[in-house]
């Protein structure tokens, strides 16, 4: 992560999720958005990563969809694991970090992930099953994807919210781990949180808006409009995530207060609609 670019002040940007007629999710990712060679040095990072284990590799978010936005959209992949295999991804080598930069100079960042297989196909509710269903691309192997059941959008797609308590447990575990750490990691960490905060905001708002999105322009605006008093503190969490910083005080103070709030009201949310939140697997 560049910890020299010029701050970033969030914009009017992103889209909600198609529906069909049903109201259920329609997948609008495509791999050929993905430029060859960008797609190539992907599958043969997870392919050195994980050989004969490796049965999938997807691409997710702006860039799927072909609405990324030079400087700020990050290219989003994962590789789908057989079950016997650990799905610990390994660090880019700096050598493959230049390689995908020269591919792709508009992009901002590179993340890499690894689930089993079993993480995808074993639960309706968990956050890999509904990834690769509405909001992923294979790029490699085999795709999971048709055969997974639909997703229409309501309250039972609460996961970021449900998850938050989780979330804020390891940002604090984090935090402190990092106390000495140098800046690019606390800016690191400080954006991780921030996005999913403003996406946990916006769950909260899904038995009565009806429309799904994670980009985080629209996050923020819906849950703005339908939590006016708590607006204020959803767009200091929207500018961190898109301009983070290595000041931890006001961010560990945001979370405490937003964040707890936000798990509270989930909890009103769920039982509001008879949601289990047991039954989510992140």
């Amino acid at each position: 992560m560049n910890t020299t670019a010029p701050r970033l002040s969030p914009r009017p940007m992103g889209a909600f999720l198609p529906v069909d007629a049903e109201g259920y999710l329609v997948n609008d990712c495509r791999a050929d958005h993905v430029p060859p060679a960008l797609a190539a040095l992907v599958i043969e990072h997870y392919r050195q990563s994980f050989g004969a284990h490796l049965r999938s590799v997807y691409v997710r978010g702006s860039v799927a969809r072909g609405t990324a936005v030079d400087g700020v959209s990050d290219l989003d992949t994962f590789a789908v694991v057989d079950d016997a295999a650990s799905p610990s991804c390994p660090l880019l080598p700096p050598e493959l970090l230049e390689r995908l930069h020269a591919a792709a100079p508009g992009l901002a960042d590179f993340e890499f992930h690894a689930c089993r297989r079993s993480a995808v196909t074993g639960s309706y509710y968990s956050t890999w099953a509904f990834l690769v269903k509405t909001q992923s691309a294979c790029l490699h192997g085999e795709d999971l994807g048709p055969a997974l059941a639909p997703y229409r959008v309501g309250p039972e797609l609460m996961a970021e919210a449900l998850y938050l308590r989780q979330r804020l447990a390891l940002y604090a575990q984090r935090l402190a781990a990092e106390q000495q750490a140098p800046p690019p990691q606390q800016i690191a960490t400080c954006q991780w949180f921030m996005k999913a905060l403003v996406r946990a905001a916006f769950d909260l708002t899904l038995d009565r808006a009806r429309r799904y999105t994670r980009d985080l322009y629209p996050c923020y605006a819906t849950f703005a409009e339908l939590y006016p008093e708590r607006g204020p503190d959803c767009w200091r969490a929207l500018e961190w995530a898109i301009s983070p910083t290595p000041d931890t005080e006001p961010q560990r103070q945001l979370a405490e207060d937003f964040g707890h709030w936000i798990c509270d009201e989930a909890d009103v949310v769920a039982r509001r609609n008879g949601i289990d939140p047991s039954r989510y697997v992140l």
